[in-house]
């Protein structure tokens, strides 16, 4: 058993102890004639149960201990751990925004592997460099894997097919100068992916395809430090949540403007020439009959 993080302990009289805050998920307790060794051994009962038995209580004083404890056990203050609910999360470049979430969600309890070269966004000896700071995990078939990675200005093609084909989720950062767009998370099959606005972005402008070929070439734009970290927090965010919903989740992205930091949120659709429309079509055929 443990306390949730809104069990905070707090005197309102010389024997009268609360637990919780009134603007904390559960409404706060009230426990009077409490004495100090009886809120010592409240206290050390999230932490160290074993430790807590060993107080010495009077009779009364155990007495109002045990009620104190089921009290705690009925209201939600004092639960069973939940099982940890962790992601693989494959990780394909060593670029700041992708780099720091990285190092977030491994210290997070989450299963993190560096994978390839980086290329065109990082070097070889960056990518050694961000292994190094990662402890070597062995695989995990039994979380749920979602691969990170960063861009200029577009998503590379050639870096999301593989993604696509072996159906791993995903979401890609793309660094833009004057902001940061952070796509959905595409579940290949079932959400749109970048091909999607991809062709969206060639109805609305015939020399589209000219253009992104161009961009992708380019080297990353400069970018703050803020918009870095802002990027880098929703990213934690989407595979903390991903890994928590048993990959059921609302996949809309982030754009965060460079200057503000200003954020809103963005969704993508699927485009009838993508072919990933045509296979969340028959996913949901297939459901159907």
């Amino acid at each position: 058993m443990s306390y949730i993080p809104a069990a905070v302990f707090t005197w309102c009289g010389p024997n009268d102890l609360q637990v919780g805050l009134p603007d904390a998920p559960l409404p706060p307790l009230r426990f009077h004639g409490v004495s100090m060794a009886v809120a010592k051994a409240l206290e050390l009962m999230g932490d160290n149960p074993a430790l807590a038995a060993k107080q010495i209580l009077s009779a009364s004083e155990a007495r109002i201990f045990a009620s104190c404890v089921q009290r705690l056990r009925d209201t939600g203050y004092l639960r069973s751990p939940p099982p940890p609910q962790r992601a693989r999360v494959i990780i394909l470049d060593a670029y700041p925004i992708t780099a720091l979430a990285a190092t977030t969600l491994n210290a997070s309890g989450h299963l993190v592997q560096v994978i390839g070269n980086g290329h065109p966004v990082s070097s070889s000896r960056q990518m050694a460099q961000l292994r190094q700071r990662l402890p070597t995990q062995p695989p995990d078939s039994t979380t749920r894997p979602i691969a990170l990675l960063s861009c200029a200005y577009l998503p590379d093609p050639a870096r999301i097919a593989p993604l696509l084909r072996e159906d791993i989720p995903f979401v890609v950062a793309s660094v833009r100068g004057w902001d940061i767009s952070i796509s959905p998370l595409v579940i290949p099959g079932r959400t749109p992916c970048p091909t999607c606005e991809a062709h969206r972005s060639q109805d609305a402008d015939a020399t589209w395809q000219a253009t992104a070929s161009q961009l992708r070439t380019r080297q990353m734009p400069p970018i703050n430090d803020g918009a870095i970290l802002a990027a880098s927090a929703h990213l934690v965010g989407v595979v903390t949540r991903y890994a928590q919903s048993a990959g059921q989740m609302n996949p809309s992205g982030r754009r965060i403007e460079a200057t503000s930091l200003r954020g809103e949120s963005i969704t993508w659709d699927f485009h009838a020439k993508c072919s990933c429309h045509h296979i969340a079509a028959i996913e949901a055929l297939n459901v159907a009959t």
